[in-house]
């Protein structure tokens, strides 16, 4: 279990650092722009059109509790939404500080700070990648430019995939 996640988080950093390198020479200033996300399934949709943030908190913490499979299936579908820059309206925020919207923050200084811009889509399927995989992702934010988004998803599919590569590799070594 130890190599499994040891494997997962280089893989991220790996990623991380492919990611945060493309674009580095400063030509590209093309906003952010990547083909829709496919229609979300049954079980990521409710918690991707949820607008009331503590309910997608919830919806996270109960997703946290399924089984090893479940949360695999999970985590591709949110994966594939990772690539829509669609903005959303979100409510009930308290006391959660989302560093990239700074004016929308209501921070009481006991709640949590989240990276991931989560008034979009994107950001908001990124947001519980990391809660769910326990890792922290390159921010996907509104001002990415189109290189810099296609790293961040880039990151976070490899993550998703590293985590069912790790699964399908324990069930591989129980048998």
């Amino acid at each position: 279990m130890v190599f499994r996640v040891g494997y997962l988080i280089l893989i991220c950093a790996l990623t991380f650092e492919v990611a945060r390198s493309d674009g580095a020479d400063g030509t590209s200033a093309t906003p952010a722009t990547l083909p829709a996300a496919s229609q979300p399934s049954s079980i990521v949709k409710p918690f991707m059109d949820e607008h009331d943030f503590s309910k997608c908190y919830q919806t996270v913490l109960e997703w946290e509790r399924v089984g090893r499979t479940k949360k695999a299936d999970i985590l591709k579908e949110l994966s594939e939404q990772v690539t829509s820059g669609e903005i959303i309206e979100l409510i009930k925020l308290e006391d959660n500080f989302i560093v990239p919207r700074p004016n929308a923050n209501h921070f009481q200084g006991h709640g949590s700070i989240v990276r991931q811009d989560v008034f979009i889509r994107g950001g908001k399927a990124a947001w519980a990648i990391e809660q769910l995989l326990n890792i922290q992702l390159h921010p996907i934010t509104e001002k990415m430019t189109k290189e810099e988004l296609e790293g961040a998803v880039r990151e976070a599919q490899n993550c998703v995939a590293s985590y069912r590569r790790g699964l399908e590799d324990s069930k591989t070594i129980e048998k």
